[in-house]
Protein backbone atom coordinates (compact mmCIF):
# COMPACT_ATOMS: atom_id res chain seq x y z
CA UNK A 1 0.00 0.00 0.00
CA UNK A 2 1.77 3.64 -1.06
CA UNK A 3 2.25 6.41 1.71
CA UNK A 4 0.47 9.52 0.48
CA UNK A 5 0.98 13.00 0.78
CA UNK A 6 -1.49 13.27 3.82
CA UNK A 7 -0.09 10.43 6.04
CA UNK A 8 3.36 11.93 5.72
CA UNK A 9 1.32 15.44 7.24
CA UNK A 10 -0.74 13.72 9.51
CA UNK A 11 -0.01 10.21 10.93
CA UNK A 12 1.76 9.40 13.80
CA UNK A 13 5.66 9.50 13.28
CA UNK A 14 6.61 6.20 14.90
CA UNK A 15 4.18 4.24 13.05
CA UNK A 16 5.19 6.42 9.33
CA UNK A 17 8.80 5.23 10.38
CA UNK A 18 8.10 2.03 10.30
CA UNK A 19 6.39 1.84 7.56
CA UNK A 20 9.67 3.47 5.86
CA UNK A 21 12.44 1.55 7.73
CA UNK A 22 11.44 -1.68 7.85
CA UNK A 23 10.60 -2.74 4.06
CA UNK A 24 14.12 -0.51 3.38
CA UNK A 25 15.97 -2.81 6.01
CA UNK A 26 14.18 -5.57 4.64
CA UNK A 27 15.84 -4.60 1.49
CA UNK A 28 19.18 -3.63 3.23
CA UNK A 29 19.87 -6.42 4.51
CA UNK A 30 18.64 -8.97 1.43
CA UNK A 31 21.96 -6.61 -0.15
CA UNK A 32 24.14 -7.92 2.60
CA UNK A 33 22.92 -11.46 2.42
CA UNK A 34 23.67 -11.28 -0.94
CA UNK A 35 27.22 -10.05 -0.58
CA UNK A 36 27.77 -12.44 1.80
CA UNK A 37 26.49 -15.48 0.41
CA UNK A 38 28.51 -14.08 -2.52
CA UNK A 39 31.87 -14.73 0.06
CA UNK A 40 30.46 -18.23 1.18
CA UNK A 41 30.76 -19.41 -2.39
CA UNK A 42 33.89 -17.53 -3.14
CA UNK A 43 35.42 -18.91 0.11
CA UNK A 44 33.99 -22.42 -0.21
CA UNK A 45 34.43 -22.84 -4.15
CA UNK A 46 37.78 -20.65 -4.51
CA UNK A 47 39.56 -20.23 -1.37
CA UNK A 48 41.27 -17.83 0.70
CA UNK A 49 42.64 -16.19 -2.77
CA UNK A 50 39.21 -15.34 -4.26
CA UNK A 51 38.09 -13.64 -1.03
CA UNK A 52 41.08 -11.16 -1.05
CA UNK A 53 40.79 -10.74 -4.50
CA UNK A 54 37.18 -9.73 -4.05
CA UNK A 55 38.11 -7.88 -1.36
CA UNK A 56 41.14 -6.08 -3.33
CA UNK A 57 38.72 -4.83 -6.81
CA UNK A 58 35.44 -3.86 -4.09
CA UNK A 59 37.32 -1.03 -3.08
CA UNK A 60 37.24 1.12 -5.64
CA UNK A 61 33.46 -0.58 -6.74
CA UNK A 62 32.53 1.04 -4.01
CA UNK A 63 32.48 4.40 -5.21
CA UNK A 64 30.01 3.33 -7.85
CA UNK A 65 27.61 2.89 -5.16
CA UNK A 66 28.85 5.92 -3.61
CA UNK A 67 27.75 7.68 -7.01
CA UNK A 68 24.67 6.31 -6.49
CA UNK A 69 23.89 7.34 -2.67
CA UNK A 70 24.51 10.65 -3.66
CA UNK A 71 22.37 10.89 -6.97
CA UNK A 72 19.87 8.72 -5.28
CA UNK A 73 19.35 11.34 -1.63
CA UNK A 74 19.79 13.98 -3.51
CA UNK A 75 17.67 13.80 -6.45
CA UNK A 76 14.99 11.98 -4.05
CA UNK A 77 15.76 14.84 -1.12
CA UNK A 78 14.99 17.32 -4.08
CA UNK A 79 12.22 16.07 -5.28
CA UNK A 80 10.29 15.97 -1.96
CA UNK A 81 10.88 19.50 -1.02
CA UNK A 82 9.65 20.01 -4.52
CA UNK A 83 6.01 18.05 -4.18
CA UNK A 84 5.45 19.59 -0.96
CA UNK A 85 5.19 22.85 -2.61
CA UNK A 86 3.28 21.09 -5.40
CA UNK A 87 5.96 21.57 -8.13
CA UNK A 88 5.49 17.83 -9.67
CA UNK A 89 7.40 18.57 -12.72
CA UNK A 90 10.26 19.89 -11.00
CA UNK A 91 10.44 16.88 -9.23
CA UNK A 92 10.14 14.41 -12.32
CA UNK A 93 12.77 16.53 -13.75
CA UNK A 94 15.29 15.71 -11.05
CA UNK A 95 14.70 12.43 -10.94
CA UNK A 96 15.64 12.01 -14.37
CA UNK A 97 18.10 14.00 -14.86
CA UNK A 98 20.36 12.00 -11.94
CA UNK A 99 19.41 8.67 -14.07
CA UNK A 100 20.83 9.91 -17.30
CA UNK A 101 24.05 11.85 -15.88
CA UNK A 102 24.73 8.89 -12.92
CA UNK A 103 24.46 6.41 -16.07
CA UNK A 104 27.09 8.77 -18.06
CA UNK A 105 29.32 9.58 -15.66
CA UNK A 106 29.69 5.47 -14.40
CA UNK A 107 29.97 4.46 -18.68
CA UNK A 108 33.22 6.85 -18.16
CA UNK A 109 34.62 5.27 -15.10
CA UNK A 110 33.94 1.93 -16.46
CA UNK A 111 35.26 2.19 -19.69
CA UNK A 112 38.60 3.90 -18.19
CA UNK A 113 39.09 0.76 -15.79
CA UNK A 114 38.42 -1.57 -18.98
CA UNK A 115 41.80 0.02 -20.75
CA UNK A 116 44.03 -1.92 -18.22
CA UNK A 117 42.65 -3.91 -15.60
CA UNK A 118 45.82 -5.19 -14.49
CA UNK A 119 47.14 -1.82 -13.51
CA UNK A 120 44.29 -1.60 -12.09
CA UNK A 121 44.36 -4.34 -9.44
CA UNK A 122 48.12 -3.57 -9.02
CA UNK A 123 47.42 0.07 -7.78
CA UNK A 124 44.71 -1.20 -5.26
CA UNK A 125 47.43 -3.80 -4.22
CA UNK A 126 47.60 -7.08 -5.63
CA UNK A 127 50.14 -9.14 -4.79
CA UNK A 128 51.51 -11.45 -8.14
CA UNK A 129 49.64 -14.59 -6.52
CA UNK A 130 46.23 -12.40 -6.65
CA UNK A 131 46.60 -10.34 -9.76
CA UNK A 132 45.24 -13.05 -12.08
CA UNK A 133 42.15 -13.87 -9.90
CA UNK A 134 41.48 -9.86 -9.33
CA UNK A 135 41.57 -9.34 -12.91
CA UNK A 136 39.16 -11.55 -13.91
CA UNK A 137 36.85 -10.96 -11.30
CA UNK A 138 37.27 -7.10 -12.42
CA UNK A 139 36.44 -7.19 -15.95
CA UNK A 140 33.15 -9.63 -15.25
CA UNK A 141 32.09 -7.40 -12.67
CA UNK A 142 32.40 -3.52 -13.89
CA UNK A 143 29.18 -3.98 -17.18
CA UNK A 144 26.95 -4.52 -14.63
CA UNK A 145 27.73 -1.28 -12.49
CA UNK A 146 25.87 -0.05 -15.53
CA UNK A 147 22.68 -1.11 -15.12
CA UNK A 148 22.84 -0.89 -11.30
CA UNK A 149 23.28 2.72 -11.08
CA UNK A 150 19.68 2.91 -12.00
CA UNK A 151 18.77 0.39 -9.36
CA UNK A 152 20.78 2.54 -6.50
CA UNK A 153 18.97 5.90 -7.90
CA UNK A 154 15.71 4.27 -8.62
CA UNK A 155 15.62 2.84 -4.93
CA UNK A 156 15.27 6.07 -3.61
CA UNK A 157 12.55 7.36 -5.82
CA UNK A 158 10.36 4.72 -5.46
CA UNK A 159 10.16 5.24 -1.46
CA UNK A 160 9.78 9.44 -2.17
CA UNK A 161 6.78 7.76 -4.62
CA UNK A 162 5.28 6.51 -1.51
CA UNK A 163 6.25 2.84 -2.57
CA UNK A 164 8.94 1.50 -0.03
CA UNK A 165 7.52 -2.02 -0.23
CA UNK A 166 8.46 -2.35 -4.19
CA UNK A 167 11.68 -1.02 -3.34
CA UNK A 168 12.35 -3.76 -0.82
CA UNK A 169 11.29 -6.10 -3.22
CA UNK A 170 13.13 -5.25 -5.94
CA UNK A 171 16.09 -5.41 -3.76
CA UNK A 172 15.13 -8.90 -2.80
CA UNK A 173 14.92 -10.15 -6.28
CA UNK A 174 18.51 -8.94 -7.51
CA UNK A 175 19.56 -11.01 -4.04
CA UNK A 176 17.50 -13.90 -5.00
CA UNK A 177 18.97 -13.95 -8.27
CA UNK A 178 22.40 -13.84 -7.27
CA UNK A 179 22.52 -16.05 -4.79
CA UNK A 180 21.18 -18.54 -7.33
CA UNK A 181 23.21 -17.86 -10.06
CA UNK A 182 26.44 -17.74 -7.72
CA UNK A 183 25.77 -21.71 -6.85
CA UNK A 184 25.09 -22.51 -10.32
CA UNK A 185 28.35 -20.76 -12.15
CA UNK A 186 30.78 -21.17 -9.36
CA UNK A 187 30.11 -25.05 -8.59
CA UNK A 188 28.17 -26.90 -11.32
CA UNK A 189 29.26 -25.00 -14.24
CA UNK A 190 33.07 -24.64 -12.56
CA UNK A 191 33.17 -20.74 -13.48
CA UNK A 192 34.61 -19.31 -10.64
CA UNK A 193 35.48 -16.27 -9.89
CA UNK A 194 34.46 -15.46 -13.44
CA UNK A 195 31.17 -16.74 -12.15
CA UNK A 196 30.48 -14.54 -8.95
CA UNK A 197 31.37 -11.98 -11.05
CA UNK A 198 28.75 -12.58 -13.78
CA UNK A 199 26.10 -13.94 -11.45
CA UNK A 200 26.14 -9.76 -9.73
CA UNK A 201 26.12 -8.18 -12.77
CA UNK A 202 22.90 -9.78 -14.38
CA UNK A 203 21.09 -9.62 -10.84
CA UNK A 204 22.36 -5.69 -11.48
CA UNK A 205 20.53 -5.96 -14.93
CA UNK A 206 16.80 -7.42 -13.00
CA UNK A 207 16.81 -4.51 -10.67
CA UNK A 208 17.33 -1.71 -13.09
CA UNK A 209 14.94 -3.60 -15.25
CA UNK A 210 12.00 -3.15 -12.32
CA UNK A 211 13.28 -0.10 -11.29
CA UNK A 212 12.71 1.46 -15.05
CA UNK A 213 9.79 -0.40 -15.71
CA UNK A 214 7.74 1.03 -12.59
CA UNK A 215 9.37 4.86 -13.14
CA UNK A 216 8.23 4.59 -17.03
CA UNK A 217 4.99 3.17 -16.65
CA UNK A 218 3.53 2.74 -13.42
CA UNK A 219 5.02 5.78 -10.17
CA UNK A 220 1.96 7.69 -8.85
CA UNK A 221 3.91 10.88 -9.13
CA UNK A 222 7.57 10.48 -10.48
CA UNK A 223 7.55 8.88 -13.64
CA UNK A 224 10.62 9.26 -15.98
CA UNK A 225 10.34 11.78 -18.43
CA UNK A 226 11.35 11.85 -21.93
CA UNK A 227 14.97 12.26 -22.07
CA UNK A 228 14.69 13.23 -26.04
CA UNK A 229 12.49 16.13 -24.87
CA UNK A 230 14.58 19.20 -24.71
CA UNK A 231 12.08 20.68 -21.76
CA UNK A 232 13.30 17.69 -19.89
CA UNK A 233 16.66 18.71 -19.45
CA UNK A 234 15.66 22.67 -18.19
CA UNK A 235 17.81 23.35 -15.11
CA UNK A 236 19.78 20.01 -15.66
CA UNK A 237 22.88 21.78 -14.54
CA UNK A 238 21.61 23.86 -11.52
CA UNK A 239 19.57 20.70 -10.42
CA UNK A 240 22.79 18.09 -10.47
CA UNK A 241 24.70 20.73 -8.80
CA UNK A 242 22.03 20.76 -5.99
CA UNK A 243 21.74 17.00 -5.67
CA UNK A 244 25.36 16.59 -5.87
CA UNK A 245 25.22 18.93 -2.49
CA UNK A 246 22.71 17.45 -0.87
CA UNK A 247 24.14 14.07 -1.74
CA UNK A 248 27.70 14.11 -1.61
CA UNK A 249 27.74 12.91 2.44
CA UNK A 250 26.45 10.02 0.89
CA UNK A 251 29.00 9.70 -1.50
CA UNK A 252 31.35 10.05 1.18
CA UNK A 253 30.20 7.65 3.50
CA UNK A 254 30.85 5.06 0.69
CA UNK A 255 34.05 6.45 0.35
CA UNK A 256 34.86 5.76 3.77
CA UNK A 257 33.98 1.71 2.72
CA UNK A 258 36.06 2.01 -0.31
CA UNK A 259 38.87 3.54 1.83
CA UNK A 260 38.43 1.28 5.12
CA UNK A 261 39.24 -1.38 2.26
CA UNK A 262 41.54 0.16 0.34
CA UNK A 263 43.77 1.10 3.33
CA UNK A 264 43.02 -2.34 4.99
CA UNK A 265 44.29 -4.20 2.34
CA UNK A 266 47.61 -2.10 2.26
CA UNK A 267 48.35 -2.07 6.04
CA UNK A 268 47.59 -6.19 6.22
CA UNK A 269 49.64 -7.14 3.25
CA UNK A 270 52.26 -5.19 4.91
CA UNK A 271 51.86 -6.82 8.17
CA UNK A 272 50.57 -9.99 7.43
CA UNK A 273 50.72 -10.96 4.07
CA UNK A 274 48.22 -12.57 1.51
CA UNK A 275 46.67 -14.21 4.62
CA UNK A 276 45.94 -11.04 6.37
CA UNK A 277 44.44 -9.62 4.05
CA UNK A 278 42.26 -13.21 3.15
CA UNK A 279 41.00 -12.43 6.70
CA UNK A 280 40.79 -8.69 6.36
CA UNK A 281 38.52 -9.53 3.50
CA UNK A 282 36.06 -11.88 5.17
CA UNK A 283 35.58 -9.17 7.77
CA UNK A 284 35.19 -6.67 5.13
CA UNK A 285 31.85 -9.30 3.91
CA UNK A 286 30.13 -8.13 6.62
CA UNK A 287 30.84 -4.71 7.38
CA UNK A 288 28.29 -3.78 4.90
CA UNK A 289 25.69 -5.33 7.20
CA UNK A 290 26.75 -1.93 9.41
CA UNK A 291 26.55 0.37 6.80
CA UNK A 292 23.50 -0.69 5.31
CA UNK A 293 21.66 -0.84 8.57
CA UNK A 294 22.53 2.88 9.19
CA UNK A 295 21.46 3.59 5.40
CA UNK A 296 18.25 1.83 6.47
CA UNK A 297 17.64 4.31 8.75
CA UNK A 298 18.29 7.34 7.24
CA UNK A 299 16.57 6.32 4.56
CA UNK A 300 13.65 5.00 6.40
CA UNK A 301 13.57 8.75 7.84
CA UNK A 302 13.87 10.92 4.87
CA UNK A 303 10.48 10.79 2.87
CA UNK A 304 9.05 11.81 6.01
CA UNK A 305 12.05 14.94 7.16
CA UNK A 306 12.23 15.93 3.31
CA UNK A 307 8.29 16.34 2.87
CA UNK A 308 7.56 17.88 6.37
CA UNK A 309 10.56 20.36 5.63
CA UNK A 310 9.64 21.23 3.08
CA UNK A 311 6.05 21.83 4.06
CA UNK A 312 7.17 23.63 6.94
CA UNK A 313 6.54 21.32 9.69
CA UNK A 314 9.41 21.50 11.64
CA UNK A 315 7.92 19.60 14.88
CA UNK A 316 7.84 16.48 13.07
CA UNK A 317 11.08 17.07 11.31
CA UNK A 318 12.49 17.12 15.16
CA UNK A 319 10.32 14.31 16.17
CA UNK A 320 11.61 11.87 13.00
CA UNK A 321 15.31 12.54 13.96
CA UNK A 322 15.14 11.60 17.47
CA UNK A 323 12.87 8.23 16.87
CA UNK A 324 15.82 7.74 14.14
CA UNK A 325 18.73 8.31 16.20
CA UNK A 326 17.10 6.10 18.61
CA UNK A 327 16.79 3.05 16.48
CA UNK A 328 20.61 3.77 15.14
CA UNK A 329 22.22 3.38 19.06
CA UNK A 330 19.51 0.37 19.44
CA UNK A 331 20.73 -1.39 16.27
CA UNK A 332 24.30 -0.36 16.95
CA UNK A 333 24.67 -2.83 20.20
CA UNK A 334 22.40 -5.57 18.35
CA UNK A 335 25.34 -5.32 15.56
CA UNK A 336 27.89 -5.58 18.11
CA UNK A 337 26.85 -7.99 20.06
CA UNK A 338 26.90 -10.37 17.05
CA UNK A 339 30.29 -9.43 15.82
CA UNK A 340 31.85 -10.11 19.16
CA UNK A 341 29.48 -13.22 20.35
CA UNK A 342 28.88 -14.94 17.02
CA UNK A 343 33.14 -14.83 15.29
CA UNK A 344 33.31 -18.51 15.36
CA UNK A 345 30.23 -19.00 13.07
CA UNK A 346 30.31 -16.06 10.86
CA UNK A 347 33.78 -17.22 10.24
CA UNK A 348 33.82 -20.47 9.89
CA UNK A 349 30.92 -20.29 6.87
CA UNK A 350 33.81 -18.62 4.79
CA UNK A 351 37.20 -20.18 5.57
CA UNK A 352 37.86 -22.81 8.87
CA UNK A 353 38.72 -21.42 11.28
CA UNK A 354 41.38 -23.60 11.58
CA UNK A 355 43.36 -22.00 8.96
CA UNK A 356 45.53 -19.12 9.03
CA UNK A 357 43.29 -16.69 7.61
CA UNK A 358 40.21 -17.75 9.28
CA UNK A 359 42.52 -18.00 13.01
CA UNK A 360 42.80 -14.23 12.07
CA UNK A 361 39.75 -13.06 11.51
CA UNK A 362 38.47 -14.89 14.58
CA UNK A 363 40.77 -12.72 16.46
CA UNK A 364 39.93 -9.39 14.91
CA UNK A 365 36.27 -9.60 15.17
CA UNK A 366 36.18 -8.41 18.66
CA UNK A 367 37.69 -5.34 17.85
CA UNK A 368 35.41 -4.36 15.30
CA UNK A 369 32.23 -5.20 17.16
CA UNK A 370 33.67 -1.83 19.18
CA UNK A 371 32.43 0.58 16.08
CA UNK A 372 28.77 -0.86 15.21
CA UNK A 373 26.94 2.31 17.95
CA UNK A 374 29.25 5.17 16.62
CA UNK A 375 29.11 4.11 12.88
CA UNK A 376 25.73 3.42 12.92
CA UNK A 377 24.48 6.81 14.61
CA UNK A 378 27.17 8.90 12.53
CA UNK A 379 25.03 7.48 9.16
CA UNK A 380 21.64 8.64 10.83
CA UNK A 381 23.09 11.57 12.31
CA UNK A 382 24.35 12.42 8.90
CA UNK A 383 21.08 11.26 7.17
CA UNK A 384 19.68 13.94 8.94
CA UNK A 385 21.48 16.96 7.46
CA UNK A 386 21.31 15.38 3.93
CA UNK A 387 17.31 15.38 4.58
CA UNK A 388 17.10 18.96 5.36
CA UNK A 389 19.04 20.43 2.67
CA UNK A 390 22.16 21.33 5.37
CA UNK A 391 25.10 20.72 3.21
CA UNK A 392 28.21 22.31 4.87
CA UNK A 393 27.63 19.81 8.73
CA UNK A 394 26.87 16.71 6.47
CA UNK A 395 29.96 17.33 4.51
CA UNK A 396 32.28 17.78 7.47
CA UNK A 397 31.44 14.81 9.28
CA UNK A 398 31.57 12.89 6.17
CA UNK A 399 34.92 13.83 6.17
CA UNK A 400 35.83 13.44 9.44
CA UNK A 401 34.98 10.05 9.23
CA UNK A 402 37.13 9.31 6.24
CA UNK A 403 40.64 11.44 5.35
CA UNK A 404 40.80 13.44 8.80
CA UNK A 405 40.35 10.65 10.96
CA UNK A 406 40.08 7.29 9.37
CA UNK A 407 43.46 7.48 7.25
CA UNK A 408 45.62 8.62 10.30
CA UNK A 409 44.19 5.99 12.26
CA UNK A 410 44.90 3.32 9.98
CA UNK A 411 48.60 4.86 9.51
CA UNK A 412 49.87 5.78 12.80
CA UNK A 413 48.04 2.89 15.18
CA UNK A 414 49.70 0.12 13.57
CA UNK A 415 53.15 2.02 13.55
CA UNK A 416 52.35 2.16 17.38
CA UNK A 417 50.89 -0.82 18.84
CA UNK A 418 51.27 -3.52 15.95
CA UNK A 419 48.07 -5.23 14.43
CA UNK A 420 46.00 -4.47 16.85
CA UNK A 421 45.95 -0.87 15.40
CA UNK A 422 44.65 -2.53 12.24
CA UNK A 423 41.69 -3.49 13.66
CA UNK A 424 40.88 -0.67 16.02
CA UNK A 425 41.31 1.99 13.33
CA UNK A 426 37.87 2.37 12.01
CA UNK A 427 36.70 2.03 15.24
CA UNK A 428 38.62 4.86 16.44
CA UNK A 429 37.48 7.20 13.72
CA UNK A 430 33.71 6.62 13.97
CA UNK A 431 34.11 7.24 17.87
CA UNK A 432 36.09 10.60 17.06
CA UNK A 433 33.21 11.84 14.62
CA UNK A 434 30.39 10.41 17.03
CA UNK A 435 31.94 12.37 19.34
CA UNK A 436 32.16 15.89 17.55
CA UNK A 437 28.17 15.37 16.26
CA UNK A 438 27.17 15.14 19.70
CA UNK A 439 29.08 18.30 20.64
CA UNK A 440 27.36 19.54 17.45
CA UNK A 441 24.33 18.64 18.30
CA UNK A 442 24.22 20.16 21.77
CA UNK A 443 25.57 23.56 20.24
CA UNK A 444 22.43 23.56 18.27
CA UNK A 445 20.17 21.61 20.42
CA UNK A 446 16.98 23.72 19.77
Amino acid sequence: MEITDKELRTSPIHTLFRRYFYPTLGGMLAVSLVTVTDGIFVGNGIGADGVAAVNLVWAPLMLFIGLGLMLGMGSSVAASIALAKGDVITAKRHVTQSMIVGFLAVSFVVSVMFISPAATVRILGASDTLTGVSVEYLVYILPGFLFDIFAMIGLFVLRVDGNPKLAMWCTVLRALVNIILDYVLIFPLGMGIKGAAIATSLSYVVGAAVVLVYLTGYARSLRLLNPINPASWKGCMNNIWLQCKIGVSGMLGEGVMALTMFLGNIMTMKYLGDAGVGAFGLICYYLPFVFLVGNSIAQGAQPIISFNYGYGDFQRVKSTERVAIKTAIISGFIMGALFLLGRYPLTDIFLSVESTSGNIAVSAFPYYSLCAVPYIFNIASIGYFQSIGRVAPSIVFSLLRGPVFLIPSFLLLPTAIGVTGIWIALAVSELMTAVCICAYYWKHHK
